[in-house]
């Protein structure tokens, strides 16, 4: 059947207008939130299989209050928040029933407290504000990290900045390309407060590590330093003997535990029970007697010195003392951050350490090191190469010391591995 062309744009009028009713029929169906439900993602309406295609509202007493639209049972587009007294809490753009694009926070006197822009959860630009207008702060995350520009966060005070126990404050983290750079500390919590009170550098110091980030870090530039010190000077370091440390941390622990730290009455329950060698449990248990005589006699006499005590060299004895000195440092301590470093104890001359550089200005364990790694250059010949390797020894002696009566003090076993040498020792 032929048909003309007016007839043509008739029919083709016809399915215009119907569309364009559907469309409208559509756009104008309207839902209340109370009466949606949300099943995998998809809302649909209550007590039937209807997926939500159109406005949703909200009702506030006998008002009809709009939210945003839904399509194909996601929202879309803007959706607006309220607070109960009728003014906007939030704007947040969707896409398919995610948060896409710019999102917008309010207090309710209509201030602009947040704005987000989003390309998905774990990636987006955001902007703070202070009740006067001004931006507190501006940043973006990247693949849900903290990548560029200013971040509020909560953080308690340390240190000489603490004023009370939980000391709280408001702090604006800088960062540049994923890496923490500046730390601004405020005087209090209150997020309004614009008063820096100090500012942490994060590139050139430790300032922004927690103390155990800190400890750590420093406790690996050290041993780094000590290994090349070692190497540049040519220091010989005693190698020791893995069985015979593990032997006597045994026969420590069933002498302190059991026999209340009487070696001969342990005498016996220790050949039974370590798994070594006869002559090697012996030695560990002359080294248990000779050092715990010793350690009993610094304790008694803290002001003793190597020379009113003539049955070990000067070296063991100085050891000895040192580790004592360094396990009551940590018994003083109450908090796991004040413990002092090795660093500490060395700078305010808590532990023997014999320094052949004189009137040397001290900062730094790690800043020694490679100052005395320098004094072998024949240049500078007042010192001998011999008194520098001396100092590296030493210095490696106290770090392994200082790092194994940590551990100890941490897991509380100071007192179980009393006395505190931790190699099996000769009598000179």
């Amino acid at each position: 059947m032929r048909v003309s062309q007016n007839g043509l744009k008739v029919n083709v009028t016809k399915h215009l207008i119907l569309l364009l009713l559907i469309g409208l029929a559509w756009g104008q169906k309207q839902y209340n939130i109370e009466h949606i439900v949300e099943q995998a993602g998809v809302h649909k309406k209550k007590f039937s299989d209807e997926i939500i295609n159109g406005e949703v509202f909200q009702m506030y007493g006998d008002m009809k209050v709009p939210l945003g639209k839904m399509r194909n049972g996601k929202r879309e587009g803007v959706w607006t928040d309220w607070f109960d007294n009728g003014t906007k809490k939030k704007q947040t753009t969707y896409l398919k029933g995610k948060e896409f694009g710019l999102k917008i926070g309010f207090d309710k006197e209509g201030r602009k407290e947040y704005e987000v822009d989003i390309a998905d959860s774990l990636n987006f630009t955001s902007k703070s504000f202070y009740l006067d207008g001004s931006i507190m702060t501006e940043n973006e995350v990247v693949n849900g990290e903290r990548y560029n520009g200013t971040f509020y966060i909560s953080k308690a005070a340390r240190g000489s900045m603490q004023k009370k126990i939980f000391d709280s404050r408001k702090t604006i983290n800088t960062y540049e390309k994923g890496v923490l750079i500046q730390v601004e500390w405020f005087e209090d919590s209150n997020l309004e407060n614009k008063v820096v009170v100090k500012v942490d550098d994060c590139v050139n110091t430790y300032d922004c590590l927690s103390e155990e980030e800190r400890r750590f870090k420093n406790k690996v530039e050290v041993e780094t330093a000590i290994k090349d010190a070692i190497t540049k000077t040519g220091a010989v370091i005693e190698i020791r003997n893995d069985e015979e440390e593990k032997v006597l941390l045994e026969f420590k622990m069933i002498t302190n535990k059991s026999f209340d730290g009487n070696a001969k009455a342990a005498y016996k329950t220790a050949l039974n029970e370590i798994d070594a060698p006869k002559k090697t449990i012996l030695k560990a248990i002359r080294t248990f007697m000779m050092i715990g005589a010793t350690e009993q006699w610094i304790i008694q006499n803290p002001d003793g010195i190597a020379d009113d005590f003539d049955r070990l060299t000067p070296e063991i004895f100085e050891e000895i003392k040192n580790n004592n000195i360094i396990a009551e440092a940590f018994e003083n301590t109450t908090e796991y951050y004040d413990l002092p470093t090795l660093n500490d104890l060395i700078k305010h001359r808590k532990i023997k350490f014999d320094n052949p550089i004189q009137n040397y200005v001290y900062k730094d364990l790690k800043d020694l090191i490679y100052d005395l790694v320098e004094l072998i250059s024949p240049i500078k010949n007042d010192i001998s190469k011999e008194e520098v390797q001396k100092a590296i020894i030493n210095i490696n002696n106290l770090f392994t010391n200082y790092n194994i009566i940590l551990s100890l003090h941490n897991n509380g076993l100071v007192e179980e591995q009393r006395p505190l040498v931790f190699k099996c020792l000769s009598p000179n």
